[in-house]
């Protein structure tokens, strides 16, 4: 029986309401980080990914980078609040910021707004996760890149880690979100094994004139 799939779904986002100052509406909720701490992608299909809070009276956003790291940038704490592992703790994770960035490890629950946040390691916007589970269970349905077993249970996985250029994305049990290919030797465009053939295309030719 089929333990995975792979939609073109995982292609498409909608728009935002998000508060992003001067970037433009075609950005919004596109699966890039395009505004600072990606706050362009922080409110999406109306779904919440990190918190918004007050500080020292100015409503800030605070991307899940920043959450549970241990250090409050919330005027009333939102940002540390159920931040503590307990027996009714179903998922946790060590946190990426401080294990990466301060070399400390650092247990935290995974929470509903910390799950399938757009992340850009090389631009500093960080998964919640170190090892990416946060990139699993998505709520918000146009992040689901597919499905597979993780760790024996069957999960979405996002979008962002399906054919990621990440080396150390392993999520599903048997790795079929890192099985993918280059349609075209005259592209760099990479799609999962699923989507060749699938009357949706996914990789902008470009015409040489």
């Amino acid at each position: 029986s089929r333990t995975y799939s792979f939609s073109s779904r995982s292609c498409n986002a909608s728009s935002t309401d998000a508060n992003v100052g001067s970037v433009s509406n075609s950005t919004h909720c596109d699966g890039k980080c395009d505004a600072y701490v990606c706050s362009d992608e922080s409110r999406c299909n109306g779904h919440t990914y990190g918190i918004f809070c007050i500080n020292r009276d100015k409503e800030v956003y605070i991307p899940v980078k920043g959450i549970c790291d241990g250090y409050t940038y919330c005027d009333s704490g939102e940002d540390e609040r159920h931040c503590d592992i307990t027996e009714f703790t179903s998922h946790s994770c060590s946190h990426y910021e401080r294990k990466v960035m301060r070399g400390q490890n650092r247990l935290v629950p995974i929470l509903n707004y910390t799950r399938c946040s757009v992340f850009d390691t090389a631009g500093d916007n960080h998964p919640y996760c170190l090892n990416y589970l946060d990139q699993t269970n998505c709520t918000d349905i146009d992040r689901v890149g597919g499905y597979c077993h993780v760790n024996g249970f069957m999960s979405s996985v996002s979008k962002f880690v399906v054919c990621s250029d990440h080396e150390n994305v392993h999520l599903c049990d048997d790795g079929i979100e890192n099985v993918c290919v280059f349609p075209s030797l005259s592209t760099t465009c990479k799609v999962h094994k699923h989507k060749m053939c699938d009357g949706i295309a996914d990789c902008l030719m470009l015409v040489m004139s």
